[in-house]
This record gives C-alpha cells, sequence and structure tokens, in this order.
C-alpha cells in the first residue's frame, strides 16, 4: 500500500500527459452548472406533470413551489448571465419552425461573411504581392545606383 496511490490522491501529470489521460479535470462556469441545475429541475417538473401528481390537492401545491423554485433559479441564472455580459434566458418557448428560420438566416449571414472574408482575403494578397515587387525592384534599382555611384567616385578619383 506503501507504494500504490490511494483514489482520493491527486497526481501531477507529466508533461504532455493532460492531453492523453481521460481523467482531465476541467472546470465549468457557475452559470452553466446552475443551467443544468434548472434543466434537472424542470426535468422533474415534466415527470411529476406527466404522472399526475400525488393528488389534485398536493399535486398543485408542490407543483407551485416547484414552479416557484424554477422561476427563482432562472432569474438569479439570468443576473449572473447579465454580470457576465450574456444575453438573459428567455422563459418563453420558440417553435421549431422559428428556430429552423433562424438558423437558417443566421447561416446564411455567416456564408455571406465567409465569402466576404475570402474576397478581403484576395484582394490584400494581391495588394502585399504588388509592394513585394515594387520593394524588390526599389531594391535592386539602389543596388544599381550605389554601382553607378561606386564607379562615378573611382573615375572621379583617377581624374584628380
Amino acid at each position: 500500500m506503501s507504494d500504490e496511490q490511494s483514489p482520493m490522491e491527486e497526481t501531477k501529470p507529466v508533461q504532455g500527459d493532460e492531453a492523453t489521460s481521460p481523467f482531465s479535470k476541467t472546470t465549468m462556469p457557475p452559470a452553466v452548472m446552475l443551467a443544468f441545475v434548472i434543466i434537472g429541475l424542470l426535468g422533474v417538473l415534466i415527470i411529476i406533470s406527466l404522472r399526475g401528481g400525488g393528488g389534485p390537492g398536493a399535486g398543485s401545491s408542490e407543483m407551485a413551489d416547484l414552479q416557484a423554485e424554477a422561476n427563482a433559479l432562472r432569474t438569479q441564472l439570468n443576473r449572473e448571465r447579465v454580470s457576465m455580459g450574456l444575453r438573459p434566458l428567455e422563459s418563453t418557448t420558440e417553435s421549431m419552425d422559428d428556430i429552423a428560420e433562424r438558423l437558417k438566416s443566421d447561416a446564411n449571414a455567416m456564408a455571406a461573411l465567409a465569402g466576404s472574408l475570402e474576397t478581403m482575403l484576395a484582394e490584400k494578397e494581391t495588394e502585399i504581392t504588388a509592394k513585394n515587387a515594387e520593394l524588390i525592384r526599389s531594391e535592386q534599382l539602389r543596388q544599381t545606383l550605389a554601382a553607378e555611384s561606386a564607379r562615378l567616385q573611382g573615375e572621379l578619383q583617377r581624374s584628380l
């Protein structure tokens, strides 16, 4: 047991071990954890409503309590999302057609943006190529002028 480590002890990973270890530890933001709690709570509400609750009087009071708790959690989650700069979650549900239409318009907008980005990149590549050619020509001209200057300096020294 002295050589073995208990499951509670954490071992320090060797460099490069994080990518291969299936047990790498990731942290989740509190808003995501709260969202999971709300989803679980809503799942419980759905199951209770499908089963019909315990009785007509007890089920409605339990349902009201759970609904109030779900609303409180939703408002807390929305406050946290707003503090992080995110848009608050809406309590209303959208139809599948509305969601599909919105996704389709978003996909079309993304495709148009990708096309314009490709066009802009091609234009910049052309401009860079032209500037490089101009730089090469100016460097060649500079070398030619430097050689001509050296030749003329030499002739001037010989003539004096």
